[in-house]
């Protein structure tokens, strides 16, 4: 897609990349509370789940900053399966345990 650079002179060409539209609902699924917050800041996010446009490779690149996932995410067949290196021993009333949020989890490796 080329399109005139905000200051008329030189055509600019703008990158659309083609991801895995399963990967960031899926990472919507497991992050419901990001969902809106992301919509806000990413208005066209609607757009590219609807395959009514795309990403530029910056878009892409902050989404992945923003859900605090690696970039590569967005290119694989399926979202990877979660290790976690803490272990769940205790549950109310043994119910299944919840997954952690990828922010906990990246604390565990802060420390």
């Amino acid at each position: 897609q080329v399109c005139t650079s905000p200051n008329g002179y030189k055509p600019v060409k703008i990158m659309k990349v083609d991801f895995n539209l399963n990967i960031l609902d899926a990472l919507l699924v497991q992050n419901p509370d990001k969902a809106s917050a992301l919509q806000a800041k990413f208005p066209k996010v609607a757009q590219w789940l609807q395959k009514d446009d795309k990403p530029t490779f910056n878009q892409l690149t902050n989404v992945a900053k923003f859900l605090n996932i690696p970039f590569g995410y967005f290119f694989l067949n399926e979202v990877p399966e979660k290790k976690y290196p803490i272990p769940h021993f205790r549950t109310n009333d043994n119910r299944q345990v919840q997954p952690s949020s990828v922010s906990l989890l990246r604390l565990d490796h802060l420390g």
